[in-house]
């Protein structure tokens, strides 16, 4: 990318040459896909792999990293549909971002002053550990601590592409003074990488959560830990990635975290920070992303003593997985009835899921309806008998809409007029890119199901369509 060279170093020019440059790589579309599809409480996997699949570059990055160590999963995963049900939403979405970012600026050139490889170990670092305290602490931000804490820095990304020779000024004053590169930026520049980040953040149209933390990261204060807690985590996650050596430029002399004023507030505000595993980040950014997941999760006890009672979703799913797999094989072989076989899926999903009913429905293209082959329990746990047993109402929605349906989704939808009570969930089956059929599950308690039950039931559903050409 080419370079620009201002004459002074006035606040003005820099924004005049921003504003003039037009050749930043944009987003890829992909990112605003999924950012839509996971703000949606009703998108399934199938939605969320097909538009990961519209972009077959990011499909080979997410395999690759997926089958390193990275995720240190006991078997290959040979597709996004396996990744998606392997590592969950979340972590794709982050993969997604990661891997999109780093595909635009890998090929940057290097520089004497300037490190592509450190400034993204900085960046990936404070993005890990800005979910670690989240999930430690207890607070959800709808995943978007993980994009703050990756492209917090990414003004200085811009600085050095556009303005080389003036940014060198910086590192050179920051060096000789012993100074923050930010502190350096105001001296020599006027400007500072907050704001440029800024600029980046409104050109890709980034949430507005996203471009708060890159422009406010440096000038956060205790009051924002209650008022603005995702700046405030991003800065505490920035400042304990530089304290383990994941910086962009090392500055001497930092002050012990613990004696931080936004680490005290926080300590106060969530007194689960008062835990954080500090002294063992260094390990926790070098483990295997669902090691330290695990071990986040832990209390300081379980951590001191290596037990691990907590076990993981992906070691859930991978059990469910492998037993729907030997049910398909069993299959294969003639070893096993259809109906013994889904008789034996409802028994695995019944260790997870709470459930008095479960209905199966196959799609009949010749006579336009869906076709019920298997049921156990009561319906009316969930819904109206007749319409149910027909295939019809909430059943009969997923099918038009091919998208998952919560019971506080059907209770406030108008087209399904069946009576709603207790829990209900319900999956559409797609094989390959074809609609095939529904899956339902129902209890007679209230408030049972919620997005891990959904996952598991979309898990259910892949092996069920693989299942479908053994019903006779």
């Amino acid at each position: 990318m080419p370079t620009s060279k201002l004459d002074s170093k006035t606040r003005i020019e820099i924004w005049n040459t921003l504003k003039s440059i037009d050749n930043v790589p944009t987003m890829p579309s992909v990112y605003f896909k999924l950012d839509k599809l996971l703000s949606d409480p009703n998108a399934s996997i199938v939605s969320v792999r097909r538009a990961i699949e519209e972009d077959p570059p990011i499909v080979a990055k997410i395999l690759q990293r997926v089958n390193s160590g990275y995720y240190n999963l006991s078997r290959e995963v040979n597709n996004i549909q396996q990744a998606i049900v392997m590592l969950g939403l979340t972590e794709i979405y982050n993969l997604v971002v990661e891997l999109s970012i780093l595909s635009m600026f890998q090929n940057m050139k290097e520089s004497p002053y300037f490190s592509f490889d450190k400034f993204w170990k900085h960046s990936s670092g404070t993005a890990r550990t800005a979910s670690a305290i989240r999930k430690h602490i207890g607070i959800s931000f709808d995943n978007v601590e993980f994009t703050s804490g990756l492209l917090h820095d990414f003004g200085r990304l811009i600085l050095c592409i556009f303005f080389n020779e003036l940014y060198q000024t910086v590192f050179e004053y920051s060096e000789t003074n012993q100074s923050s590169l930010y502190d350096a930026e105001m001296e020599q520049l006027n400007f500072t990488h907050t704001e440029a980040g800024y600029w980046l953040a409104k050109r890709w149209h980034l949430p507005t959560e996203v471009s708060d933390v890159m422009l406010h990261h440096h000038d956060v204060t205790p009051k924002d830990v209650r008022e603005h807690p995702l700046r405030a985590i991003v800065y505490l996650a920035d400042k304990i990635t530089n304290l383990w050596g994941f910086s962009l430029h090392p500055v001497p002399n930092f002050d012990a975290i613990e004696e931080d004023p936004i680490w005290l507030e926080a300590v106060k505000v969530y007194p689960r920070m008062a835990t954080f595993p500090l002294d063992d980040m260094i390990n926790i950014l070098n483990m295997p992303i669902e090691e330290a997941d695990t071990y986040l999760y832990q209390e300081e006890s379980e951590r001191n003593t290596g037990k691990v009672q907590l076990a993981s979703l992906k070691d859930i799913v991978e059990n469910l997985i492998n037993g729907f797999a030997e049910l398909q094989h069993n299959l294969e072989e003639k070893q096993l009835s259809w109906i013994d076989a889904f008789v034996k899926m409802r028994m695995a999903l019944q260790s997870n899921i709470r459930m008095d009913l479960l209905s199966i429905y196959r799609w009949n293209a010749d006579a336009f309806k869906l076709e019920p082959i298997f049921t156990h329990g009561d319906p009316t746990s969930a819904l109206d008998m007749i319409n149910f047993r027909r295939g019809k109402g909430a059943v009969r929605w997923i099918m038009q809409n091919k998208k998952p349906l919560l019971i506080s989704n059907a209770e406030r939808n108008s087209k399904i007029t069946e009576k709603v009570v207790n829990s209900f969930l319900g999956v559409p089956i797609v094989t390959g890119n074809s609609f095939s059929g529904v899956m339902v599950v129902g209890c007679f308690q209230d408030g049972q199901y919620g997005d891990n039950e959904q996952y598991f039931l979309e898990v259910a559903s892949e092996y069920v369509g693989r299942l479908f050409r053994f019903v006779e």
